[in-house]
């Protein structure tokens, strides 16, 4: 499902990289959901970071913002990141990388859900100004907000069905604390596929 709307933007919106990020509920982590390099490649990270200060203070005020969607433009990133108040994110680590990849420009969708930031999904690209308000307000009137929402809901269901399967294995097959040591490693192994 991801895929296939990752590849529907990218015939509306051209862009080098599309990313989803999840939110943690307290606003202090988030993870690569799902992301599509230039090269088609898609990927996705179960591993949360920790959101710098900064960055974690803005969508917090995003997430009291009320609105249930928002969507920002970067049209420059170098003019932006030279502004007085976004000088100190120069020195991010995540704006690092966006310079360090050579991007110029964003468009960025926030998809609230009852009440709180769950996740954004971002369009970047390597040309300046390549997103505008119509960009914008298109973005907005797609349902990508049901996408994110069903993929996290799928997503959480099955990690829900693999703890109790491993649960359920462990009941059934485990008489000491050993071997529910073992059942343990063995199980998330597989379920992350190490």
């Amino acid at each position: 499902m991801l895929a296939a709307t990752s590849m529907e933007i990218a015939d509306l919106l051209p862009y080098d990289f599309f990313i989803i990020t999840q939110f943690s509920e307290s606003m202090t982590h988030l993870r690569k959901f799902f992301f599509v390099y230039p090269s088609g490649e898609m990927k996705s990270y179960v591993r949360w970071w920790e959101i710098s200060k900064p960055l974690r203070d803005g969508f917090k005020r995003q997430a009291r913002g009320g609105r249930a969607a928002r969507t920002e433009i970067v049209e420059d990133y170098e003019a932006f990141l030279n502004l007085q108040t976004h000088r100190g994110l120069k020195a991010l680590p995540e704006f690092q990388w966006v310079q360090a990849e050579g991007f110029k420009s964003s468009l960025t969708h926030f998809v609230a859900h009852e009440g709180r930031l769950l996740a954004s999904i971002a369009l970047l690209s390597k040309t300046k100004q390549a997103y505008r308000e119509d960009h914008a307000r298109l973005i907005a009137e797609l349902p990508l907000d049901k996408v994110v929402l069903t993929a996290i809901r799928s997503e959480q269901k099955r990690a829900e069905h693999f703890r109790l399967e491993l649960l359920h294995e462990m009941v059934k097959t485990c008489d000491s604390v050993g071997q529910v040591a073992h059942a343990v490693v063995d199980g998330i192994g597989k379920g992350h596929l190490w």
